[in-house]
């Protein structure tokens, strides 16, 4: 099974992994890490290294990640070269409420793709109805 970080500035993805838990029930092999600005970019290194190793069974790394081209989105990245991971930018609770009806054993991009697809489709510009 294809393991899940999501790496989110404060507290955004524990808020999220609780708003699909309590929808679709809890998400195995899912975790949360939160950082704060300004953290040193070594630091937030080892903790997306820690919970990447404490995720990937074998099967890979899946990183949701908030902010594109951030400090700890850089350290996904880096994480990359040294692991099968793949990092998916702009993490949302349509991602995670797919991700407990993804295959996830066809590896980190299949269950990027399919992640990506799912909050691709969940933009929605509201309309008036129409008097």
């Amino acid at each position: 099974m294809v393991g899940v970080v999501v790496i989110t500035h404060g507290d955004l993805g524990e808020a999220l992994l609780r708003s699909a838990g309590g929808l679709v029930g809890p998400l195995p092999a899912v975790r949360a890490v939160a950082f704060g600005s300004g953290q040193p970019a070594a630091e937030v290194r080892s903790a997306v290294c820690a919970a990447a190793d404490a995720m990937d069974s074998g099967d890979g790394v899946l990183f949701l990640v908030d902010l594109s081209g951030s400090t700890p989105c850089n350290a996904c990245v880096a994480e990359c070269a040294t692991r099968r991971a793949e990092v998916l930018c702009g993490v949302n609770l349509p991602m995670l409420l797919k991700l407990a009806s993804s295959d996830r054993t066809a590896g980190p991009a299949a269950l990027a793709s399919d992640l990506e697809r799912t909050a691709q489709r969940s933009i929605r510009r509201g309309q008036l109805p129409k008097t």
